[in-house]
């Protein structure tokens, strides 16, 4: 009896486990007025994947704005208070309010296209929950062997080779890894990130012109 209850056991966590495997990637379109960027949902952080996919069911973001751009680096938006806002409103604090718990992963890092929720600084956060709508793209800049070296030293902690190449020849931020919750990445659409990164912007980050957008869930 004690076998066959541990042969079940196993065949339940065996079916479990080919279940996650077999589980659909979920694609999200962000629509801009210089063209769409197709974003491929990580299963990996099931929270963040269901509470985006929940919100752009709701059509929650559309008609937000991308609020803040940080030339070669990151494009940020999902604030709820940059619906209909004024051009003196401030940006960056909003939320539906609540956060979500970090699903910060290895194998998960800071390159050129990645999707990571925003979150609040360290010393209020200090468990690095996630802004329950603000998220940014990383666009970044690529980095040469003695720069990733530098950054290792700083952070106290090395890079992958797989990594290194990545930053190399594609870019991103590096010095971020492991500090926020990365849930997925850009597919289609490289072309239109790096002309909404090229957008003038004020002295506090928010793009001259309004970048509004709206999303969709999409098929592969």
């Amino acid at each position: 009896m004690r076998y066959l209850v541990l042969l079940l056991v196993s065949l339940c966590l065996f079916s479990q486990v080919q279940a996650q495997k077999k589980e659909k990637v979920k694609y999200v379109r962000i629509i801009t007025d210089s063209g769409d960027i197709k974003i491929k949902l990580y299963n990996e952080t099931p929270a963040h994947r269901d509470n985006f996919l929940s919100l752009v069911k709701q059509k929650y973001y559309d008609e937000l704005l991308f609020h803040f751009i940080k030339q070669h680096s990151i494009i940020e938006g999902g604030d709820p208070n940059s619906y209909n806002c004024t051009d003196s409103t401030v940006l960056g604090e909003g939320n539906p309010g609540y956060t979500l718990a970090a699903e910060i992963l290895e194998g998960k890092y800071m390159k050129r296209g990645a999707l990571v929720a925003s979150r609040r600084g360290d010393k209020v956060n200090p468990n690095r929950e996630s802004n329950g709508s603000q998220f940014f793209i990383v666009q970044g800049r690529k980095f040469s062997m003695q720069e990733l070296s530098l950054i290792e030293r700083q952070k106290k902690d090395t890079f992958t080779d797989e990594q290194k190449a990545v930053y190399m020849t594609e870019g991103g931020v590096p010095a971020w890894d492991g500090m926020y919750t990365i849930f997925g990445e850009i597919v289609e659409g490289f072309d239109v990130l790096d002309k909404l990164m090229a957008i003038p912007t004020k002295s506090n980050g928010r793009p001259v012109v309004d970048i509004k957008i709206w999303m969709r869930i999409v098929k592969r």
